[in-house]
C-alpha cells in the first residue's frame, strides 16, 4: 500500500484533517508547510490562509474554519478532490476555485452562513446539486435574510401563499416584507396574474427554492467548531 496513489491520498486526508483544525494557532504553522503543496485540495487551502494573512481577519479565518470543518465532516478526502476538480474545470471565473470560496465566506454574514456554504459543497460532492445549482445556492445564501429562512420554509409545509382567498386558515403567515426578500434571493417568485385554467396568483417557491428547502439548509442552526 504504497503506491503513489494511496500515499497521494494519505496526504489529502492529513491536509484536510489539519485544514479543518483551522484557529488562531493553526494559521501560522499551515501556512510555512511544505506538506500544503502537493495535493490538489491542499493547493486550495494555501489560497485560503495566504488570503488570511493578506486580510488578517479573524472573522473570516472562523467561517473558513467552520466551513472546512464541515466539509470535513460530509465529505470523503477523495470527495473534496474530487468536487474541486469539477469546479476548476466548470467554471467561469479567472480566480481559483479556493480563491473564489474565499471572496464568497468574506462576504457572507456570520458562520451560520458559512456552515450553509459548507452543506451547498457538500452537496455538490455528493451530486446532489450541479455546479450551476451550486453557484446559485451560494448567491442565495449571501443575499438572503435569515430571519426570513422561516417564511421558506413554511412553503414546504402549507404550500404557496395565495392572493385573495380569504382566510386561508395557515398556521404561519409569511409576511410581505419577507415574500420580498426571499424574491431577491431567487428563492421565491410571485405570480400576479394567472392563464385562465392555471394556478392561481400568489407567491411560489422557485426550483432553486425548492432546492434550498430538499437540502434543509434553511435548518441548519449556528455552533461552535
Amino acid at each position: 500500500m504504497n503506491d503513489p496513489e494511496s500515499r497521494q491520498h494519505e496526504a489529502t486526508a492529513s491536509a484536510v484533517d489539519d485544514a479543518a483544525e483551522l484557529g488562531g494557532r493553526m494559521i501560522a504553522s499551515l501556512t510555512d508547510s511544505k506538506v500544503l503543496e502537493h495535493t490538489p485540495v491542499v493547493k486550495w487551502g494555501v489560497s485560503i490562509f495566504r488570503a488570511i494573512s493578506c486580510v488578517r481577519d479573524m472573522l473570516l479565518a472562523r467561517r473558513i474554519g467552520s466551513f472546512m470543518h464541515a466539509v470535513k465532516d460530509g465529505l470523503e478526502s477523495w470527495e473534496v478532490e474530487d468536487t474541486i476538480s469539477r469546479l476548476a474545470a466548470s467554471r467561469h471565473y479567472a480566480e481559483s476555485v479556493g480563491e473564489h470560496l474565499v471572496e464568497r465566506l468574506e462576504r457572507i454574514e456570520g458562520r451560520r452562513k458559512a456552515l450553509m456554504t459548507a452543506a451547498a459543497f457538500v452537496a455538490l460532492g455528493k451530486k446532489s446539486v450541479d455546479e450551476n445549482e451550486f453557484y446559485r445556492l451560494l448567491h442565495a445564501i449571501e443575499v438572503v435574510h435569515l430571519p426570513d429562512l422561516p417564511s421558506l420554509r413554511n412553503f414546504a409545509e402549507e404550500g404557496p401563499v395565495l392572493y385573495n382567498v380569504g382566510n386561508t386558515g395557515r398556521k404561519f403567515n409569511p409576511t410581505q416584507e419577507s415574500l420580498q426578500s426571499l424574491s431577491a434571493a431567487s428563492l421565491v417568485h410571485s405570480i400576479a396574474t394567472a392563464p385562465i385554467g392555471g394556478s392561481q396568483p400568489g407567491w411560489f417557491a422557485t426550483n432553486l427554492g425548492s432546492k434550498f428547502i430538499e437540502l434543509r439548509l434553511d435548518l441548519i442552526e449556528y455552533k461552535e467548531d
